[in-house]
C-alpha cells in the first residue's frame, strides 16, 4: 500500500511540473484548459473537413455559366493566373513555415520547456485549422483557375476546385511564423532583434499567399483573410497561456 501511494505521489509531482512549467517560462499549462482547446479544435476542425470533403463538385454547366464579371474588381485579376510551379513553391513555403518554430529550441530557456512550447504550438495549429476547415466546409467558392479558359475542365471538376475561401496555406504559414516570433519575445521581451524577427514572421506568409495567388488557387481576399486568421492564431493561443502575476 505504501508503495502504491509513493508511486501516485511521484506521478502527481511530475504532472504538476508538466503543467506548471519551470520558473523561467512565461507560460503555464492547465490540464482542463488544454483538453478543452485541443479537443474542441480537433472536433470542430474534423467536422469542417468532413463537410469540405463531401461538397458537391462543379458540373459542366456550372463551370460554363461562371463569369468573371460577377467577381468584385479587387479579386477579378486572379482569374488570369495558373501555375503549377507557383503552387509547388507555396507548398515548400508552408512546410518551411511549419518547421520555423522548431528553431526556438536553439534557445536554452525555450529548450528547457520544449514540451510546454510543443503543446502550445499544437494548439495553435489546431485552432488555425478550425477556421480553415469550417470555411471550406460551408463556403462553396470556386478557385480563380476555374474561370480560366486555359485550364483543363477535369481540373475544374475536382472536389478541391470549390475550396477557394480561405487560403489554408497562408493561414498555416502565418500561424507558424507569428507563433515563433510571439514565443521568442515572450521569453526575451527586451531583445534588440524585434524588428528583424517580426519582419521575417510577417514576410514569409506574405510570400506564401502571393504564390497561392499566382498559382490560381486563391483570390486576394482569400489570402488576406487567411493571413489575418493565421496571425491571430499564432498570437492569441500563446497569449492565453501567459502566466499572470498575482496581486
Amino acid at each position: 500500500m505504501n508503495s502504491v501511494k509513493k508511486h501516485f505521489l511521484i506521478l502527481g509531482f511530475f504532472l504538476s511540473q508538466f503543467f506548471s512549467g519551470n520558473c523561467q517560462s512565461p507560460y503555464q499549462l492547465k490540464s482542463a484548459r488544454e483538453f478543452i482547446i485541443s479537443g474542441a479544435s480537433i472536433g470542430v476542425s474534423a467536422g469542417g473537413f468532413i463537410l469540405s470533403e463531401n461538397k458537391r463538385k462543379l458540373t459542366h454547366d456550372e463551370i460554363s455559366n461562371l463569369s468573371k464579371i460577377n467577381i468584385n474588381s479587387f479579386d477579378r485579376p486572379a482569374v488570369m493566373h495558373y501555375s503549377v510551379f507557383a503552387a509547388r513553391t507555396s507548398d515548400v513555403l508552408m512546410i518551411t513555415s511549419l518547421a520555423i518554430p522548431f528553431t526556438l529550441l536553439l534557445d536554452k530557456k525555450i529548450r528547457d520547456n520544449s514540451w510546454q512550447t510543443s503543446v502550445i504550438y499544437f494548439e495553435t495549429l489546431a485552432f488555425a485549422s478550425v477556421g480553415i476547415n469550417l470555411s471550406k466546409g460551408f463556403v462553396r467558392r470556386p478557385r480563380p483557375y476555374v474561370y480560366n479558359s486555359s485550364v483543363p475542365e477535369e481540373e475544374k471538376q475536382k472536389a478541391d476546385a470549390t475550396n477557394s475561401f480561405f487560403s489554408g496555406h497562408t493561414t498555416i504559414s502565418a500561424a507558424s511564423t507569428f507563433f515563433a516570433a510571439k514565443v521568442y519575445f515572450d521569453y526575451h521581451p527586451d531583445s534588440k532583434w524585434k524588428p528583424v524577427v517580426w519582419f521575417g514572421a510577417a514576410a514569409i506568409p506574405v510570400a506564401t499567399g502571393l504564390y497561392r495567388y499566382h498559382a490560381g488557387k486563391h483570390f486576394p481576399t482569400d489570402v488576406i483573410v487567411g493571413y489575418c486568421w493565421g496571425a491571430l492564431s499564432g498570437i492569441i493561443i500563446p497569449e492565453l497561456h501567459r502566466q499572470r502575476k498575482k496581486n
